[in-house]
């Protein structure tokens, strides 16, 4: 993807340091959160806290899977690298381009 093979530093930092990171963020993270979400005195009800959590995951899949569908790269679908580097080539900054808007 980037054109040349990560050094090893890179694949020991994505296999074990980020997992543990991540887990224990996420540990964290469960070990705060609280069974009863009030604001001040008022305590909102559990299908609310709930149904947020919920909300905010599902959307975001939903999002996720409208912008892969988009791209043509959705569930089932071969990557068509032709298609890929078409996309990439039309992405690409080219050098100076900026210049003239600052």
């Amino acid at each position: 993807m980037i054109g040349y093979r990560p050094t090893s530093m890179w694949s020991f930092s994505w296999r074990f340091i980020t997992l543990i990171i991540v887990s224990t963020i996420f540990v964290m993270a469960l070990g705060q959160f609280s069974s009863t979400l009030k604001y001040g005195s008022y305590h909102y009800p559990q299908w609310a806290s709930n149904g947020l959590a919920l909300f905010i995951v599902l959307i975001s899949i939903k999002v996720t899977s409208l912008h892969e569908a988009d791209a043509g790269l959705g569930a089932g679908k071969s990557d068509d690298s032709s298609r890929v580097d078409s996309i990439a080539e039309k992405t690409v900054v080219q050098p100076g381009i900026f210049r003239s808007i600052f």
